[in-house]
């Protein structure tokens, strides 16, 4: 009966062992998503001290 219950054990933690490394399997796949804009060495060039919101964000872009 020793041996039965031995069996039993190491069979459930081996199924344990298994089952954590399936895990990343299981997530929903996700699409990188880039956000926010590119500032070019160019568009960094036009800021001038003073600007106002609106001639920053013609400049660069919206965020």
């Amino acid at each position: 009966m020793r041996s039965k219950s031995a069996y039993l054990c190491a069979a459930v933690l081996a199924l344990a062992a298994a089952g954590c490394g399936v895990t990343d399997k299981l997530r929903p796949y996700r699409i990188d998503v880039r956000q926010g804009n590119y500032v070019t060495q160019e568009m960094v060039s036009q800021l001038k001290k003073g600007m106002s919101r609106d001639q920053v964000r013609y400049a660069l872009g919206t965020p």
